[in-house]
């Protein structure tokens, strides 16, 4: 998609993968649903503050994301998950990541609990 800055282009993507992960979440389903991939953790940390606004919607109130980045974030998000273990305990629907980091979060034995219950689809 082209169009210009502002113009809806994430809402194009964001609202069609936060609709099937509360779906699947309604059907029961644990687990990683769907992964955002950002090129930087500037734009990862970006977008987690506006899935966050999304999320905060009654409507979406189930589904729950995780900014699993190289760096902590300088702020907390209200209903983005931040902390490692957090995310390994209780994994979220959404996972933001950057590919350097998805790369490690396939490969290290301490991140499989990320993955268990994920759609494989």
């Amino acid at each position: 998609m082209t169009t210009g800055t502002g113009s809806g282009k994430t809402e194009s993507f964001l609202i069609p993968v936060l609709d099937h992960c509360r779906r699947q979440k309604a059907l029961g389903r644990r687990g990683v649903k769907a992964v955002l991939l950002y090129p930087m953790n500037a734009l990862a940390t970006d977008q987690a503050g506006r899935i966050g606004d999304y999320l905060a919607q009654p409507e979406l109130a189930q589904v729950t994301a995780g900014l699993y980045i190289g760096d902590k974030p300088d702020t907390d998000f209200r209903r983005v998950m931040t902390r490692r273990e957090e995310m390994r305990q209780s994994p979220p629907d959404v996972l933001i990541t950057n590919y350097k980091m998805l790369d490690l979060l396939l490969q290290r034995a301490e991140d499989r609990p990320l993955w268990e219950g994920a759609d494989p689809a």
